[in-house]
């Protein structure tokens, strides 16, 4: 691809995905939220922090690779994309779950942001 891609683009692209693997926090969500099974693998702790803290919060631990991409082989990282792969299904079945109530409290967040600012801006 050529071309930068809007985040519907993006989301709509990696929605046709059997599986997402990325080093990217908002790319792992926008997969999250499109109920496909991700792996993060990244490098450094701001980045591996963020994307574990989403497999944490999804509740599918098996979705983060706890190795710094920068040093792990490929044989270290193999057999967390072989379980992941083998356990797609149930892993979409828990995104398809658990995303709703998420993007709610999202929203909720979201929501009350704007009457603050709304509410103290006039």
């Amino acid at each position: 691809m050529e071309d930068e891609l809007s985040d519907v683009e993006l989301k709509s692209l990696i929605g046709t995905a059997g599986l997402a693997i990325g080093a990217r926090y908002h790319y792992c969500v926008f997969a999250a939220a499109e109920g496909v099974p991700f792996l993060g693998l990244a490098s450094g702790v701001y980045q591996q922090t963020k994307l574990q803290g989403l497999a944490n919060l999804l509740d599918l631990d098996e979705c983060f690779v706890p190795l710094d991409a920068e040093f792990a082989s490929f044989g270290e990282v193999w057999p967390y994309v072989a379980r992941v792969m083998s356990d797609r299904k149930r892993i979409a079945a828990a995104l398809r779950e658990r995303i709703p109530s998420l993007i709610e409290r999202s929203a909720y967040g979201v929501n009350t942001a704007v009457e603050i600012i709304v509410g103290h801006g006039g």
